[in-house]
This record gives structure tokens, C-alpha cells and sequence, in this order.
């Protein structure tokens, strides 16, 4: 009891929790900040110059991931193909297991990467069906129209977490306390 009725000690005590409330307070409201940033990558950005919310980056990789299925389907009923088929396949699967943006972003750039692989492969083909030609470039479609869409929802994105990072999206104190408050900060997508 004696040490609460000491001035210098309740002083510095009420100094402690002013701090320890403000780290919290910053905290939170920060993380909900960064929290509202990554929503843009599942839920889209609204383009106010055009009035409407851009398709997210996570339900064109999903487009992306079904017309990837409907590739490898066709695509391995062709000996040539076979190889490269089975690593578009693989690299789907991890996009499809991918739990973070990173990692989504890693994913992406590995289908991408076997998605050109098969349709260089496929390019040289003679032997396919009318009917397999017509799905595949179709597929092919899909899977391009959404690489587009990504790389444009991408940059503005990007743009919005680079925002958040370098603190113009709250307040300088908030930015300075920002390393003591334990943020995380929402993942950007970068294709490797």
C-alpha cells in the first residue's frame, strides 16, 4: 500500500500504462488496418473512377485453377504433353494448397510457368483432334484472360500494401509505434 501512495511510483506507473494502452491500442487498430489491406487481394478494389469492384486476384486464380484442370485433362491424353502436363498439374495442386499470398503468388508464377511450357508443347503438335484444339484454346482463353485481370487487380494491390507499409494510410505516431505494437502487415503478391 505504501508503494502506491509513493508519488515517483505512481507517476511512472501511469506512464507504463499509458504506453502499454497506446501499444495496444495501435496494435490493434493497425492489424485491422492491414487486415482490410489483404481483403482486397480475396474480395477485390473498387475502382471509384469507374463505379464498380475490380475481380479479385484470388477468384482469378481460381479461374485460372479450373481451366488449368480442364488443360490437363486434354493435355495428357498426348504422350508429348505428358511431362509437362503432370508439372501444370503439380504446380495447381500447390496453388490449391497455398494458405498465404506469398505463397499463392510463389504458386501462380510455378503454373504460369508450366501453363507456357505445355502450350509451347502444344504449339508443335500436328496430331490433335479438332475438338481437343478447340477446348485447349479455350482453356487457353480463360487461363490468359485471368493472368490479365491479375496483373492489373496486381498493381493496385501492391499499391495498397505498399500504402500501408510505408505508413500513408494512418498517422506518423502510428507509423513510428508501429514496430513496438507486433503488426503484421498484409502480404503483397509478387510472382517469383
Amino acid at each position: 500500500m505504501k508503494l502506491l501512495k509513493n508519488r515517483k511510483f505512481a507517476v511512472v506507473l501511469t506512464v507504463a500504462i499509458a504506453i502499454i494502452a497506446t501499444l495496444f491500442g495501435v496494435h490493434k487498430s493497425l492489424n485491422r488496418l492491414a487486415g482490410d489491406v489483404e481483403a482486397l487481394f480475396y474480395n477485390g478494389i473498387y475502382n471509384e473512377k469507374e463505379g464498380y469492384t475490380e475481380p479479385s486476384i484470388d477468384s482469378q486464380l481460381k479461374k485460372q485453377s479450373d481451366a488449368v484442370l480442364g488443360f490437363v485433362t486434354i493435355a495428357r491424353n498426348y504422350p508429348q504433353l505428358e511431362a509437362q502436363a503432370e508439372k501444370l498439374r503439380l504446380a495447381r495442386a500447390a496453388l490449391l494448397d497455398a494458405g498465404s499470398i506469398n505463397d499463392k503468388a510463389a504458386a501462380n508464377s510455378q503454373m504460369l510457368s508450366a501453363f507456357n511450357g505445355c502450350t509451347d508443347i502444344i504449339a508443335t503438335l500436328d496430331a490433335l483432334s479438332a475438338r481437343d484444339k478447340d477446348a485447349l484454346d479455350s482453356y487457353s482463353k480463360t487461363f490468359s484472360g485471368a493472368a490479365g485481370v491479375i496483373d492489373t487487380s496486381k498493381a493496385q494491390y501492391n499499391v495498397e500494401v505498399a500504402g500501408f507499409l510505408d505508413g500513408r494510410s494512418y498517422s506518423n505516431l502510428a507509423h513510428m509505434l508501429r514496430p513496438l505494437a507486433f503488426v503484421t502487415p498484409p502480404e503483397p503478391f509478387v510472382n517469383n
